[in-house]
């Protein structure tokens, strides 16, 4: 019962060691072995790297602002996405000879390993801006590097690799200021082209709306207040001379435009147009007594038309004597055939009368003889200066009218002009806000404009912010990879965990019996003696043999992971060979 109960203690633990010694050492030794191939074998990979300073701008931003934005980090990538063009990549692989055998069955996968071969890493510090708090972090430099098979190339392609972020650093901020610069420059031609536009726009609307703009608004007002005042004196002009020449008219009816004619008896000879009456009225009471082939007819007849085309009225006096006397003759025939009540003699009578009339009111009107039309011009001094002062009057009278149509078409002009002032208020005032806008607009332009030409002066000198190689490309002296000494650390530590692994699972396998322990759990009592192992020479395993089992288990590992199954030979071997067998055999 005591050996029931005795722990697994430094006895059997040495006990299975000596047991499963093969176990711990051959896996031990095949990974060792491994491990050392893997990292003698492996190829070395060499890298050189490259550090580039990024100097900030010597200027205070202050007075003059760069136009090249973007965050450093942003800038760096955008070189590095267009250093690795494929292009650009497979070149450096034609100059530098890299992977010439995948380079020609496919230079893709060539350019990708290539790719991956450049290293580009940020070195960022924590530090506090002035203008802002806290602290943020910043990129100062980045390292540009390269793995290749020598540290010549390695060396070579680094140092190309960084001249080329410097160039390629310098040709994006030149070239980014310059397109700013030529970008603000298109637009203010653009814009200056607008604003000529619009300068032409407003001067044809003051030119064609001179009178409606709103500071003319008052003046228009004036002249349409002062045209109405011109207006109403204009009336007042007209309606007197209207006065003036009815007065004048009047006068100059009552007055003979010649003068009194005395003969030798001393009797006032008729003028021209009292003869014309007097023979008219005579001609017409004589007509009614006599026909009209009667000498006394015949001669005032023709009295009355001299008179008559003296005073310009010839065509129409014969043509009334022409009818009259048709009308008598008509009228006499008619009597002597019907009597007075008869309705032809009656309509007669009434034509007679009518045309005699019309005789009398041509011939005998006191009006027609002053008529200037006459060729015999009047010599009485007073209808002289009456006829003077009625012309002038006349003349007068139509240019008031005239000046009076003339006033009414102004003022309807200024009223338009008050009508239309809030219209071109609105429209002028748009276009004037539009001008100061975009001429507000144009100085902002040309004052950025100024600035971006002072950034690109900027970015062409030394003052600018520029990538500055601070390490340039080293020759690397040992290999990046393989870590050799890591790789046989890494094995030896694995070498431990198999070798353990192996002998303990083994042991865990084994169902044999072994030692007093193991014959106590087995029979339930511990045994009765013990007989120590009696080893003789030909149980010995010659040095040559088990130098031969070694290189053999090291060759074929898939025997060592396998040698420990039910059914193998060496589980048989292992349970025919324990301890207390060969003890009670050889005893």
């Amino acid at each position: 019962m005591e050996a029931l109960q005795h722990p697994f203690g430094l006895e059997e633990l040495l006990d299975v060691i000596r047991r499963r010694k093969r176990f711990l050492i051959l896996p031990g030794m095949l990974i060792l072995a491994l491990s050392a191939a893997l990292a003698f074998l492996l190829p070395p990979v060499y890298r050189s790297e490259a550090t580039i300073l990024i100097e900030r701008q010597s200027i205070p931003t202050d007075l003059i602002k760069t136009t090249v934005t973007g965050y450093v980090q942003e800038q760096i990538e955008v070189i590095r996405q267009r250093i690795v063009t494929y292009d650009n990549v497979l070149k450096i692989a034609e100059d530098f000879d890299l992977y010439p055998e995948l380079r020609k069955t496919d230079p893709g996968s060539a350019v990708e390993r290539i790719r991956k071969d450049i290293a580009v890493t940020m070195v960022d510090i924590n530090a506090s801006r002035p203008d802002a708090r806290g602290s943020s972090t910043l990129t100062i430099a980045f390292t540009v590097g390269f793995a290749a098979d020598t540290p010549e190339v390695a060396q070579a392609v680094t140092r190309q690799l960084a001249a080329r972020y410097l160039e390629e650093n310098r040709k994006a901020r030149s070239r980014q200021a310059a397109e700013v610069s030529e970008f603000l420059s298109r637009e203010a031609d653009i814009l200056q082209e607008e604003l000529n536009q619009q300068e032409q726009r407003l001067a044809e609307f003051k030119q064609e709306r001179m009178e409606e703009l709103p500071e003319l608004m008052s003046m228009n007002l004036k002249l349409y207040e002062k045209t109405e005042e011109e207006i109403e004196r204009t009336r007042e002009q007209i309606r007197n001379l209207e006065g003036r020449i009815s007065a004048t008219e009047a006068e100059m009816s009552l007055t003979s435009p010649f003068k009194d004619i005395v003969g030798e008896d001393g009797k006032r000879v008729l003028s021209a147009g009292d003869r014309l009456a007097q023979l008219t009225a005579e001609y017409l009471r004589a007509s009614a007594k006599y026909s009209a082939e009667h000498p006394d007819i015949t001669r005032m007849r023709h009295e009355i038309s001299v008179l008559a085309d003296q005073a310009g009225l010839g065509a129409r006096t014969d043509e009334l004597l022409a009818e009259l006397i048709s009308l008598q003759e008509q009228l006499a025939q008619a009597r002597q055939r019907y009597g007075e009540e008869h309705p032809s003699v009656r309509k007669l009578v009434a034509a007679v009368t009518a045309v005699q009339n019309g005789l009398q009111a041509t011939l005998v009107n006191p009006a027609v003889p002053a008529s200037s039309t006459s060729l015999i011009p009047p010599d009485n001094p007073r209808f002289v200066a009456l006829k003077s002062q009625l012309d002038a009057a006349q003349a007068a009278l139509r240019a008031e009218r005239e000046r009076q149509v003339q006033l009414q078409e102004k003022l309807v002009e200024y009223e338009a002009r008050l009508f239309k002032t809030p219209v071109a208020e609105r429209d002028f005032k748009s276009l004037s806000r539009d001008y100061a806008n975009n001429l507000k607009k144009f100085g902002e332009l040309k004052e950025k404009q100024l600035q971006a030409r002072l950034a690109e002066q900027l970015e062409s000198g030394d003052n600018a912010e520029r990538f500055v190689l601070t390490s340039p490309a080293r020759l690397p002296v040992t290999p990046e990879s393989p870590n050799r000494l890591g790789i046989l650390l890494l094995g030896g530590f694995f070498a431990v965990i198999a070798g353990v692994g192996a002998a303990s699972l083994a042991e865990y396998l084994d169902r044999s019996v072994h030692g007093v322990r193991g014959v106590a759990l087995r029979v339930g009592a511990p045994p009765l003696a013990v007989i120590p192992e009696i080893r003789v020479a030909t149980a010995r395993i010659l040095p040559g043999g088990r130098a031969a089992a070694m290189v053999a288990l090291l060759l074929s590992t898939s025997a060592a992971s396998l040698h420990d199954t039910p059914g193998s030979p060496w589980m048989d071997s292992t349970a025919a060979a324990s301890p207390l067998e060969e003890k009670t055999a050889r005893g």
